[in-house]
């Protein structure tokens, strides 16, 4: 990871700041734990349970657990965001930035796991 660009390092510092500050919403907040817990089972495959079963994590397979991982969290987020829920400031704008962190992960996942699934199912 020091060899890729400072542009890429930087963004993936911004996102695991921003889902590790989901830690401070969770005990209040649902959608905050849903997203911790999307973020932790994509660390837990693509890190530990994946190499375990001998399956090389390449980008776009982690991209699919993004997909699969987040989107409970970001649809609980859009929702309550939409809904207008009443909110503590600081929940409102770390709920909008990690919206934001998501929906822009997701414009690359899209596209890295297609490419992954059309080389993997030939």
């Amino acid at each position: 990871m020091l060899n890729a660009p400072l542009a890429l390092r930087l963004w993936l510092l911004a996102m695991a700041i921003t889902f590790f500050a989901s830690v401070l919403f969770v005990r209040k907040h649902g959608p905050a734990r849903a997203v911790l817990a999307g973020f932790v089972l994509t660390l837990a495959f693509s890190k530990l349970i994946l190499p375990a079963l001998g399956v090389t994590t390449y980008s776009g397979l982690v991209a699919l657990l993004h997909l699969g991982f987040w989107t409970p969290g970001l649809v609980l987020l859009l929702r309550e965001r939409f809904a207008r829920a009443p909110a503590p400031p600081l929940y409102r704008a770390w709920s909008w930035l990690i919206i934001a962190v998501i929906s822009i992960s997701f414009v690359f996942d899209v596209r890295d796991g297609a490419r992954y699934l059309m080389h993997a199912l030939g």
